[in-house]
């Protein structure tokens, strides 16, 4: 009882309740983020294959970046996560501008562009892979009837197209999103701001490159931040549609970490390509910091 007692007096402090009542959202960060991340890192180092584990030291990171096809992986990722980023931005921005210069009906088209980020990945991938078939796809039909094409197209199945499909279904799904980010950055802006510039003679476009972009850096920084490890880390349309092939033509490096890890039950070498995974979106985070704060001062 004594032991109890003495207990109870150290936590009923204040700065003890404190530290009592954010333990729980403690203990899940140790237990579902840290811990995890920690046991990566440390698999990283052993040959984990169908139940067996050796330590083989720096092997794996070895062998993963000599793994047949991961130039190709490198090159896929590099594309898919800036082209995805750059026209992603681009639509957003003229969606978000567009919404904000109508007079009526902002709620309803707000709702309608917003529909496809609240479409699950799942959902999305297998709805663009009918409409992406070679045969029965209405993309086909449509580009066919409007004369773009002369021939049915395999998207999915063509090494040449197969990237550009996905990143055009990851575009349509997730663009809406960044178009909100950006609705809301563009609600900061002072309308004086923009007649004051147009009373000096300046036109649509000066005051859009001088005005709403500057003011939208913020906004900007969060964005490329953010969706740019969501992007580098995404892997489910991929898997869906394409499981990363033909020829690696549409494979990733999440998508080669998950295959890695959950088809070929290699776990020491998809913990090691994650950690290297993890090193790239650390480095571009941070220098992108450190280039947008000196862009400040």
């Amino acid at each position: 009882m004594k032991g109890w007692r003495q207990i109870v007096q150290v936590f009923s402090t204040r700065d003890s309740m404190g530290y009592l009542f954010i333990a729980p959202a403690m203990l899940y960060l140790l237990t579902l983020l840290v811990y995890p991340v920690l046991y990566n890192f440390w698999l990283s180092f052993y040959k984990s294959e169908y139940g067996s584990s050796a330590f083989v030291g720096l092997q794996n990171y070895i062998r993963a970046v000599t793994a047949r096809g991961f130039g190709q992986v490198m090159l896929n990722t590099v594309v898919w996560t800036v082209g995805n980023m750059v026209v992603m931005y681009v639509l957003a921005l003229l969606a978000a501008v567009i919404l904000r210069n109508i007079p009526r009906g902002k709620v309803v088209f707000r709702t309608i562009l917003l529909l496809p980020w609240v479409v699950p990945g799942v959902v999305a991938g297998i709805l663009w892979q009918f409409m992406l078939h070679s045969r029965f796809g209405i993309v086909n039909d449509l580009l066919m009837k409007l004369g773009f094409i002369d021939k049915p197209v395999f998207w999915l199945a063509n090494p040449n197209t197969s990237l550009l499909a996905v990143m055009v279904t990851y575009i349509w799904k997730v663009y809406p999103y960044i178009m909100i980010l950006l609705m809301a950055g563009l609600e900061a802006v002072q309308n004086e701001l923009y007649e004051a510039a147009a009373v000096d003679g300046a036109n649509g476009w000066q005051q859009f490159r001088h005005i709403t972009l500057p003011l939208l850096g913020p906004v900007t920084r969060v964005i490329v931040i953010l969706m740019g490890i969501w992007t580098f880390n995404s892997f489910d349309l991929t898997f869906i549609m394409t499981k990363g092939g033909p020829l690696y033509s549409s494979e990733i490096l999440a998508m080669r970490i998950y295959s890695t890890a959950f088809s070929d039950f290699r776990f020491g070498l998809a913990s090691a390509t994650s950690v290297l995974a993890f090193f790239i979106t650390f480095t571009f985070a941070s220098v992108y910091i450190l280039f947008t704060r000196r862009q400040e001062k």
